[in-house]
């Protein structure tokens, strides 16, 4: 017995071609857009109405204070890379080996979508190859981190799961 259940799955020409252009849509999260059609100038009058609101609570960072970020985010990228290399190579890897390994910082969250408010932290995933283990994070890592001058308060919270 053949359903067709989903309009998609039909001869409809136009239902395919809406398949295939929700396929070439980009996803930050779980899920996809509510809309994705362009703002109506209602709209876009709103929007810079509820920024004009939120000026006086300085919730907005500056271009300087963005590029800071930036900046922070590539630099624990580099940190991440050379303690990859770094730990590869005490595990008997070859340096050149060692040096195509990969492993990388992704940041999500807020900052990841772009609405996060101004002085808020930045959430990020480090992943590395599977010859590193979440211990060497804790340990070897945290070292690392701890002998970075431009790191002020640093902990190790072994136990804390975010769900």
């Amino acid at each position: 017995m053949n359903v067709k259940m989903w309009s998609s799955q039909g001869n409809n020409s136009n239902a395919n071609a809406a398949s295939k252009e929700e396929k070439n849509l980009r996803t930050l999260g779980m899920t996809s857009a509510i809309s994705v059609a362009e703002p109506k100038p209602s709209d876009l009058t709103r929007t810079n109405e509820l920024k004009e609101a939120l000026k006086p609570y300085n919730v907005f960072e500056s271009e300087e204070e963005l590029n800071h970020r930036m900046e922070i985010l590539s630099k624990l990228n580099t940190l991440v890379k050379q303690w990859i290399r770094d730990t590869s190579i005490a595990r008997n890897m070859p340096p050149n080996v060692a040096e195509q390994v990969g492993g990388k910082i992704y940041t999500f969250g807020s900052y990841r979508l772009g609405v996060h408010h101004k002085g808020a932290d930045i959430d990020a995933l480090c992943v590395v190859p599977r010859h590193i283990y979440r211990s060497d994070y804790f340990t070897s890592f945290f070292e690392l981190l701890k002998m970075q001058e431009e790191v002020t308060d640093l902990r190790v919270c072994i136990s804390v799961i975010v769900k």
